[in-house]
């Protein structure tokens, strides 16, 4: 089920794609990262820890103007979440990476003739990478540091939203972006589904467009 659906709406952003470069309509291709705030929500984060993790995300993006007011992105991009908890002495960090695909559709508004202000929304394919916990603990003045591998304990896939808010700025040759996002996680990461642990963040980015085709 979980393969049908990834594999549908890739297939409908890439007939999106097509059909918008067919028609001449601007493109948009480019590169950006930040920082992504990451924690875990649901009945059984506790698990894990509820403190953020701060890490890296970013890659590339595609985006097609549909209309002026109007168009579909989409991102490949990769995510450093997970969480962190500290308790009795001990630090402990969840480190869960992931190779994500965001298909957005985005509102845009001209701000200035160089900048436009939009507001986007859409689901989110991820794909695990890595998953470990590390974590420090202080014994009798002595500091033990330790890490173990559970990517056989997190979920391969995940499902998730994502919605925010960005701006665009022409400087000529090039589009300069900023974006922030806020990710929400619909599918536990527990690989056995019985646990309730699903990923949350903040996403703040940068980058670096160029623009192909009509002149918007």
């Amino acid at each position: 089920m979980k393969r049908m659906l990834a594999i549908g709406l890739v297939t409908a952003a890439i007939v999106a794609f097509a059909t918008g470069a067919r028609a001449g309509k601007p493109c948009t291709i480019g590169f950006k990262g930040g920082v992504n705030i990451a924690t875990v929500g649901g009945s059984d984060a506790d698990s894990i820890g509820t403190d953020s993790r701060t890490g890296f995300t970013g890659g590339a993006f595609m985006q097609v103007d549909l209309s002026k007011s109007a168009a579909v992105r989409l991102e490949a991009l990769y995510t450093q979440k997970g969480a962190k908890s500290s308790a009795s002495g001990v630090d402990a960090t969840a480190k869960l990476d992931y190779i994500e695909f965001p298909i957005l559709l985005v509102g845009q508004i001209p701000a200035s003739e160089s900048a436009t202000v939009s507001a986007f929304a859409g689901p989110v394919l991820g794909f695990n990478t890595s998953a470990k916990v590390e974590a420090t603990a202080n014994i009798l003045g002595y500091s033990i540091s330790g890490s173990v591998d559970i990517k056989d304990q997190i979920a391969s896939f995940e499902f998730g939203l994502a919605f925010g808010l960005g701006a665009s700025f022409d400087v000529g040759p090039v589009d300069i972006v900023v974006d922030g996002r806020y990710n929400l996680g619909l599918t536990t990461i527990d690989d056995s589904g019985n646990e309730d642990v699903k990923n949350r963040g903040f996403a703040f980015m940068a980058g670096v467009g160029f623009p192909v085709g009509s002149a918007q």
